[in-house]
């Protein structure tokens, strides 16, 4: 169980907006899924000169169903001054690769770039975590607190 805030400016990630935007221009119209919530209707994409997506304006259904599956589900954060500051630990293989050849000394092999450390933002909900806790963040994997 978590406390949902909803509130009418949200973030989403920027590969999701970038999604939506690609979506768009193919079909138009468009309606995604906010993982939680329901639906909401895309009507305005506003990109900078990189093209990435630097707004997204829609509306959520005044009639209808709002749990009506669409194409695209999209995870969001309200625009809240509580987000919880995160830093996402991540590692990777260890080796660089999978078997090593006869007479190959591991040690040349070694990944030593296998652990990155990603600053992110998440639910306020978050801010109650006990070091040792274990979670899965949508879309992204399992965490130890």
């Amino acid at each position: 169980m978590k406390d949902t805030t909803f509130t009418k400016e949200i973030w989403i990630e920027q590969a999701d907006a970038k999604a939506i935007a690609d979506a768009e221009a193919i079909s138009g119209n468009l309606d995604i899924t906010l993982m939680d919530w329901g639906n909401a209707s895309i009507k305005e994409i506003k990109k900078n000169s990189d093209g990435n997506v630097t707004k997204l304006n829609g509306v959520l259904p005044p009639e209808g169903s709002v749990y009506k599956p669409t194409k695209l589900n999209v995870t969001w954060l309200p625009e809240i001054n509580e987000l919880a500051p995160l830093t996402l630990v991540e590692f990777g293989y260890l080796l660089k690769k999978k078997k090593l050849d006869k007479n190959e000394d591991f040690v040349d092999v070694v990944n030593r770039d296998s652990k990155k450390e990603i600053a992110a933002v998440g639910d306020s909900n978050m801010r109650e975590l006990k070091c040792g806790d274990i979670l899965q963040l949508e879309r992204k994997g399992y965490y130890n607190g």
